[in-house]
């Protein structure tokens, strides 16, 4: 599993990115996660929905 951000078992790190450069970088992570799952949702549409009704 790829995280968003850097992980210690709850030990010493926040949830919440504590400087512009965690901040930016969680960013770009979201969005490349983000962008990442609406390909699959896109294709796995493409291939098994075909607006038929049957």
């Amino acid at each position: 599993m790829r995280r968003l951000t850097p992980f210690d078992d709850f030990e010493s790190s926040s949830p919440v990115p504590t400087t512009r450069e965690a901040y930016l970088a969680y960013r770009t992570h979201a969005i490349d996660f983000l962008k990442a799952r609406n390909r699959q949702i896109r294709d796995w549409s493409e291939c098994n929905l075909n607006g038929s009704s049957e």
